[in-house]
């Protein structure tokens, strides 16, 4: 005789919203909605061997609900980076009336190597025009690649008193393309 179809009771619906909500951790879940915790942690990971469809059912409204997670962290984190650079906005302005000395300057520095590690610095627009051959465009990648590296060494910007300059190394000689690691 064939098994039934699974579907999601109430219990399980009870510790999605619980799991959606992100205040209890898996075992407290799961003693909340009666359900053991090895059972919940095979739902939750969609351990059909052991639990079956009802598992890979589970699982698909844990991935609807991860994507909603996903969608509101990202507002948040976009939402809070907004406020913290009005703040640090205010606070440079108000800086701005007052005399500089060494320790307004590391500050500042710290402001600044953190503003520069949270936000990209370096803007790549890939266009591939007709009539590239392929040496130019592999020379093209092998640049941007350099480009990339370059801009993932960087340390930010310097402290007061280091005065070197930071230089992208040059071809070797007009047209040379830059060799790869």
């Amino acid at each position: 005789m064939a098994r039934p179809a699974a579907v999601l009771q109430a219990k399980h619906w009870k510790a999605l919203q619980l799991i959606e909500e992100g205040d209890l951790s898996i075992k407290e879940i799961a003693a909340a909605c009666g359900i053991s915790s090895e059972i919940l942690y095979d739902l939750h990971e969609g351990n059909s061997k052991d639990q079956g469809t009802l598992a890979l059912l589970f699982e698909s409204e844990m991935g609807k609900i991860n994507k909603r997670i996903s969608k509101k962290i990202r507002h948040l984190v976009k939402d809070n980076k907004q406020l913290a650079l009005r703040k640090v906005n205010e606070y440079l302005r108000d800086l701005q009336k007052t005399k500089a000395d060494a320790s307004m300057m590391k500050e500042v520095t710290k402001i600044i190597n953190s503003l520069s590690k949270s936000t990209p610095t370096v803007d790549m627009e890939v266009s591939i025009h007709r009539g590239l051959t392929s040496e130019e465009l592999t020379n093209e990648f092998k640049r941007l690649g350099a480009l990339a590296r370059f801009a993932l060494s960087g340390r930010g910007v310097s402290s007061i008193g280091q005065e070197r300059a930071r230089k992208l190394p040059a071809p070797s000689g007009p047209g040379d393309p830059v060799p790869e690691e």
